[in-house]
């Protein structure tokens, strides 16, 4: 199934898998045709992805403060959802491809980020979204 997209979309999770269900790149015909970008930790599997689609994927490291229980030591802490949306890098990628938003799972956090940029969130309402699940 091919499916085009009207406009931009910057599918952001903390796990880039929970992303691939369309293929990085472009999806749209014409100057108004949409593209679909990907943000998400920077893992080796994150990184055999973005070798398919450079210009498509932006993987993000992830921080060094461990707690007890955490990934094992020599893996980066993986940022979720909310702080990956939160990062300028973000904002830069999403103001500059002038993209609306998905997320995995949406929270009331998120949707108060996305409220405060001015960014569309295309995610069903996260209430209702929850108690759907």
């Amino acid at each position: 199934m091919t499916i085009e997209l009207p406009r931009n979309i910057v599918y952001v999770s903390r796990d880039i898998e929970r992303a691939l269900g369309m293929k990085a790149g472009v999806h749209g015909k014409g100057p108004d045709g949409g593209s679909y970008f990907v943000i998400s930790n920077d893992t080796v599997y994150g990184r055999e992805i973005k070798k398919l689609y450079p210009d498509f994927v932006m993987l993000v490291q992830g921080t060094n403060d461990r707690q007890p229980g955490d990934l094992p030591e020599n893996l980066p802490n993986l940022l979720d959802t909310y702080d990956l949306l939160a990062l300028p890098q973000t904002e830069d990628l999403i103001k500059k491809t002038s993209s609306d938003i998905v997320v995995f799972q949406n929270t009331a956090r998120i949707e108060r980020l996305c409220r405060e940029k001015k960014w569309r969130l295309l995610n069903p309402d996260a209430t209702l979204a929850k108690r759907v699940e």
